[in-house]
């Protein structure tokens, strides 16, 4: 399907104007409005203890594998980064979106899709990522941009000295330990290398897996056990379990085609509608391409038996993109192209809608800018810290009952107890009665919202909450922040 309107430069230039504003505006809101949330205060303590000199896995507990928070920790002491500078961090989260954006766009014209199209992929990669709660400091980012880039490297190399492979299987094990989901790229490589490039060769193949178990190695040498635990847990299993969520193989298997059929009208129709044009892609010999997409798709979906949350969704979403690409890129009668368009124009649609209303509208403009709740306000919340401060040290062991607070844990630069093996863990899937009583025996302040049904009776029961009540309180003036004095 060709787009004419980019044979006139003037429109050329207007759309990719628009273009260039559309993203740039949740950007700046995300940059000066966006509250500061747990996950990405969690990831970002880790980068200051790791940059004090405290060893991951050994020193610090940690559920992730560990490429991307020693970058930033190289980054902190490269240009002597404080604490407490979110938004120097989440510039970089979205220069990572941004080379994601541009690697998906090299992955599409290899795949031999037009340049206004892959350019159009390209910006829908990054508007859908923001809204996917892509507007967080997070280790998905970077995953993905390793993911993308070793993709778009396994097809443009094809024919080539098996050797690249090597360096191929490098950058799809970095995808790997940044983040432990990124390990399903290993598998999107492997398919094109021999499906696509028609590379059959062992040396090839060998040296690609190679490439991509060395630095593996390299962590289980150092790491041993530490780091095999982190890549085998079974977090969102039995840390479910433990807190009373089901997790049958049958409450599993429905979480992940509950997320397929959200995915496939919320976020990407194409991934539903392009089914019933498998018949094109087979007469244009774009079925490898289809099964590829497809494979990304489904592939991922299989995050969500460990967890559920609207990031999952962002390593699903970059094969939807390409595929949504491949179905404007198609010959077809015009009736479908009518039909096509409209799939196009609602889908951009619904992620216009996201962004602008759920990021930009209620995020950056009610609760960052006007400040309706403080929490969720990060001028509020960086008001709350200082006033926090005034009855903490930095030397002092804090436990933060309220994960909701996290922030606090990041903005005053806190240590939790038992940082070795609980440490920054937080919420339902990260601890459980008998891991939060060990963290209030450990600690000289334990940190909670003033309101009490804010608290998380599952975790922080009411055996808990009695015995942290009988100590000295401290209401933290114009906050929702109560300090209890244990020690």
């Amino acid at each position: 399907m060709e787009i004419t309107v980019f044979h006139n430069r003037s429109i050329k230039y207007t759309l990719i104007a628009l273009g260039f504003i559309t993203l740039l505006i949740p950007i700046c809101g995300a940059l000066m409005y966006g509250y500061i949330e747990g996950d990405p205060a969690y990831f970002l303590c880790m980068v200051e203890r790791i940059a004090e000199g405290k060893v991951l896995y050994t020193d610090i507990h940690c559920g992730y594998t560990p490429l991307w928070f020693y970058l930033m920790a190289g980054v902190k002491l490269l240009f002597r980064i404080p604490y407490g500078c979110y938004e120097f961090y989440l510039l970089l989260h979205f220069v990572f979106q941004f080379l994601g954006s541009v690697f998906l766009y090299k992955l599409s014209r290899e795949l031999n899709i037009s340049k206004p199209i892959a350019l159009f992929g390209g910006w829908l990669y990054i508007m859908t990522f923001h809204w996917l709660r892509g507007n967080w400091v997070a280790i998905d980012a970077p995953s993905i941009m390793f993911g993308i880039l070793a993709c778009w490297l396994a097809i443009k190399y094809k024919n080539k000295h098996s050797f690249n492979y090597f360096w191929i299987g490098i950058l799809a094990c970095c995808s790997f330990l940044s983040k432990q989901y990124g390990f399903g790229f290993i598998f999107l490589c492997l398919y094109l290398i021999i499906f696509i490039n028609k590379d059959y060769r062992v040396k090839s193949i060998g040296s690609f897996i190679l490439g991509y178990i060395l630095f593996i190695c390299v962590c289980m040498l150092y790491w041993k056990n530490d780091f095999i635990s982190i890549v085998f847990s079974d977090y969102g299993t039995k840390t479910a379990a433990d807190v009373g969520y089901d997790v049958s193989v049958r409450a599993k298997l429905w979480t992940i085609a509950n997320a397929i059929k959200y995915f496939s009208i919320r976020i990407c129709p194409a991934t539903l509608i392009a089914i019933f044009f498998i018949c094109h892609f087979i007469k244009e010999g774009r079925l490898s391409q289809f099964i590829f997409c497809y494979s990304g798709i489904l592939g991922f979906s299989l995050m969500f038996w460990f967890n559920t949350g609207l990031h999952y969704y962002l390593f699903m979403m970059v094969f939807g993109v390409l595929l949504l690409e491949m179905l404007l890129s198609i010959e077809m009668p015009k009736w479908q192209k009518i039909f096509v368009c409209i799939l196009l124009f609602y889908t951009v649609s619904i992620q216009f809608y996201s962004v602008y209303k759920n990021r930009v509208y209620k995020e950056y403009y009610k609760l960052g800018y006007r400040g309706e709740k403080a929490i969720y306000c990060k001028r509020a919340q960086k008001e709350m810290s200082k006033s926090t401060l005034k009855y903490l040290s930095q030397d002092d062991i804090v436990w933060i009952q309220d994960s909701g607070l996290y922030f606090l844990y990041y903005m005053c630069n806190l240590t939790p107890p038992n940082i070795e093996t609980i440490g920054y863990s937080m919420g339902r899937l990260g601890l459980s009665e008998e891991k939060a009583e060990k963290q209030i025996l450990a600690s000289d302040y334990v940190i909670c919202s003033k309101k009490v049904s804010d608290w998380d009776k599952v975790v922080f029961t009411e055996r808990l909450q009695n015995y942290v009540k009988q100590f000295p309180k401290i209401e933290v003036e114009e906050t929702n922040v109560v300090i209890y004095k244990l020690k």
